[in-house]
């Protein structure tokens, strides 16, 4: 059986693989020293770029001169692709391209530049497939990403070809469902837990990140590296674009399902409560700066086991790309908390047939999570609500009701002065954001203790105010009249 999907063991470093990340609170929260040297590098081209962006609009926004302005006054603007699966990622895709520099039209428009102007890019769910398949595609044109171009050898997303059906006949889909099963049976027989989150995120594999070059190599297993089996989403590093920070600094969003958890659900849509743990992935490190934990791991030893911050046997390889954004969008978890999911006839036999197969060998595994040992157990016993438990249960970031990324970017160590939300969440009759998804972070920010973020006001208090005032229909701003002293500005 092949092993390109399975974690490895290795021998733990001697050096700490946690990082404490302090909280605004305690005046001492700090950002990765990688992020913030590949955030440095990034805003000295975000610089460059926004001066070719604004062009001779320049001085509407700067009465001064832009070009000796130092790195750390140049406005950090960041761009959040909200869930929603392939809708999410084809709705974000297209926004880039508005926002991209190199496309004619856009520039033409005016907005052609601000892609190339922005610092980070946040994603959970289906936005996360976009900006996973954007990084390890080395950031080509949108179009060429989406829709292929033979000539650079993208292949493109092939969202034509069916997630689960790939082929022509019933042989060509047993042997594509056989090679996942290889996979996910690698992984088991090395002592991890498989669920429908990994089944899920090879799949993914498929369309989103590279190795399958077009259709007829879906039901093969000779492609370099398996269709991304081996592809784990810290060796993001190693890639050019990202050696010269060609693109935003990325960070996808995941929830827990955690047995500790207190508190309602936010809305009448919510599955887990805002007292969650939300946690975040960059190709650095996995963690939270919720401040009950603030605590990171360094990411290619996520899947390792830790005692109070030290390990005892360590990893590498869990954090496959596939499953990275496969976790991120597991919503799975609502097929048994609810029957109003429009597609729990479709799935339900897929989860069923692998429990069938897997579970026997991992009793008492829950299939609708991703379960990953804690790297944080026994740690901060006082605040962190699963510092006694052993494993983390992952899941889709937006089952809290938070389907817009911005939590990461209001973290104040960041000092991001802009943040662009590209909403294609659905929650109206005429398939609409309702501002749902901000109103859960504006009730996030008064959950978390006080002092931990800053939401923008004055901002709708309802999503009928939203939607009555139309701010779902056009661009909308909000914040600009915030507070100027920095210790209280925004985020």
């Amino acid at each position: 059986m092949a092993n390109y999907y399975a974690p490895h063991h290795v021998s733990c470093p001697s050096e700490s693989l946690i990082r404490q990340a302090g909280t605004p609170q305690a005046k001492n929260q700090t950002l990765h020293p990688n992020e913030q040297k590949y955030v440095r590098a990034r805003k000295q081209i975000a610089k460059q770029s926004m001066q070719s962006w604004l062009g001779s609009n320049m001085t509407k926004v700067y009465s001064g001169d832009f070009s000796k302005l130092s790195v750390d006054d140049v406005p950090n603007i960041a761009i959040s692709v909200s869930g929603g699966n392939f809708r999410a990622a084809l709705f974000g895709a297209a926004s880039l391209e508005m926002f991209d520099a190199r496309v004619h039209s856009s520039v033409d428009a005016g907005l052609g530049g601000l892609l190339q102007s922005s610092a980070y890019i946040t994603a959970l769910s289906g936005g996360s497939y976009l900006s996973t398949s954007l990084m390890f595609n080395e950031f080509p044109m949108l179009s060429d990403l989406v829709f292929g171009n033979d000539t650079l050898g993208i292949p493109g997303w092939q969202l034509d070809v069916n997630l689960f059906q790939p082929g022509p006949s019933g042989e060509y889909t047993t042997a594509f469902f056989t090679h996942l099963y290889d996979d996910l049976g690698a992984k088991q027989s090395q002592g991890f837990p498989v669920t429908f989150c990994d089944f899920w995120g090879r799949a993914l594999s498929y369309h989103f990140l590279p190795g399958t070059n077009g259709t007829e190599s879906f039901a093969s297993n000779t492609t370099a590296g398996n269709h991304a089996a081996s592809l784990s989403y810290s060796s993001a590093t190693q890639l050019q674009t990202w050696k010269d920070q060609t693109m935003p600094f990325p960070i996808v969003l995941m929830d827990v399902n955690s047995p500790q958890a207190q508190g309602n659900a936010f809305g009448d849509t919510g599955v887990l409560p805002l007292t969650s743990v939300v946690y975040e992935l960059t190709p650095f490190e996995f963690g939270s700066y919720d401040p009950q934990l603030a605590a990171f791991v360094e990411l290619p030893y996520l899947g390792s086991t830790f005692h109070s911050g030290a390990p005892s046997s360590c990893v590498n390889s869990f954090d496959n790309a596939g499953l990275m954004i496969g976790t991120s969008s597991c919503d799975f978890h609502q097929y048994n908390v609810t029957d109003n999911v429009y597609w729990k006839a479709e799935f339900e036999p897929l989860i069923a047939n692998l429990t069938k197969v897997f579970g026997q060998h991992q009793p008492g595994q829950e299939m609708d999570v991703t379960s990953v040992a804690n790297p944080f157990y026994e740690m901060h016993a006082g605040t962190y609500q699963d510092a006694q438990e052993t494993n983390l249960s992952l899941l889709d970031g937006s089952l809290d009701v938070e389907n817009d990324p911005v939590l990461p970017l209001l973290v104040k160590a960041r000092r991001l002065d802009v943040v662009i939300v590209l909403d294609s969440s659905g929650e109206t009759n005429d398939v609409k954001p309702s501002g749902l998804s901000l109103l859960a972070t504006k009730e996030k920010a008064v959950v978390l203790p006080s002092g931990t973020i800053n939401f923008p006001t004055p901002f709708p208090n309802s999503t009928d105010e939203f939607v009555s005032k139309g701010l779902n229909v056009r661009p909308v701003f909000f914040g600009c009249d915030g507070p100027t002293k920095q210790e209280e500005a925004f985020p």
